[in-house]
């Protein structure tokens, strides 16, 4: 985690702007668009990095065991997040 710059939940790409932690919004550095903020916390570049940084937060937690899908809710956000 950088105090510095903002970066993807997922695959730790630099993001224009503060860190999730310190509030405000990251931007993408190739698109300039605002980047979406995960379900479960922190910013994201793509729906990719979005669905994957659910998954191994779900996998995680504790008798979880290895995520095969998402959560209801967490599906609900990406679809959220990412609707055109």
């Amino acid at each position: 985690m950088s105090d510095k710059n903002a970066t993807c939940r997922n695959c730790g790409k630099i993001l224009n702007g503060k860190p999730y932690h310190l509030g405000g919004h990251a931007y993408h550095p190739e698109t300039k668009e605002k980047c979406k903020v995960n379900y479960y916390g922190g910013f994201v570049c793509s729906e990719s990095c979005d669905r994957r940084a659910s998954l191994d937060l779900e996998s995680s937690m504790p008798g979880a065991g290895e995520a095969k899908s998402l959560s209801s809710q967490a599906s609900i956000s990406i679809m959220n997040n990412w609707r055109y």
